[in-house]
Parts: structure tokens; sequence; C-alpha cells
């Protein structure tokens, strides 16, 4: 596939398109919970609130588990030389990268890479 101006400004399209409904995720992951903007006081029940970030750790949690390791690449026509060049390209930023992006794809339930 061929990587162009107008596939990439399709792609931001299509994710511009989706952003205002992702954000709920993000906000639910820094730990902005609707129960601490949106909660009817009354006089019958005790009116404390305790919130406690599952989101972000479950998250911290999953990523933490699958990227104790780092990610290894396998070629599908078995071309050692296309391993080789992404290993030597993406060896100084690979990890953190790969930690990043399985946090975007645990947080919105999808990430995508080009």
């Amino acid at each position: 596939m061929q990587i162009t101006e107008n596939l990439i400004l399709q792609c931001l399209n299509e994710l511009n398109k989706n952003y205002i409904n992702k954000q709920i995720y993000k906000k639910y992951y820094e730990g902005n919970h609707a129960i601490l903007s949106n909660y009817t006081m009354q006089d019958s029940r005790s009116n404390m609130k305790l919130v406690f970030n599952f989101p972000r750790k479950f998250v911290d949690n999953e990523v933490g588990y699958l990227l104790g390791k780092s990610v290894n690449y396998v070629s599908k026509s078995d071309d050692e030389e296309i391993i080789n060049a992404i290993d030597l390209n993406t060896s100084h930023w690979d990890k953190e990268h790969n930690i990043n992006l399985r946090k975007q794809s645990e947080i919105f339930g999808e990430s995508y890479e080009l």
C-alpha cells in the first residue's frame, strides 16, 4: 500500500470524527468521573463522594502485564531484511512507543499506527 497525503488526511478525518465520542474514556482514565460533576445532593442520605480511579488502575496493570517484555515483529513473507530494518530503526524508541500505543488502545478501545 502506498502511503500518500490523501491517505493520511483520510485517517485524520476519521480520527477527528470519532474524537468527541471517545473523550468520555479519556475523562474516566484521568479520574474525571461523572459523579464528581453530576451529583444530586439529598438530605436523606450521606452526600460524601468517594472515587477510586479503577479505569486507570486497570489500564496501567494491563499495559504493564502485556508489555513487560519487548514486542517481537514477525514477517508474514519470511523477509528477515524487513525485520532487521524495523529493529534497527525503532530500537531507540520502540519500548516507550509500544507502551503508549497499547495504553491508547486500552483507554479508547482502539489505536492506530501508520
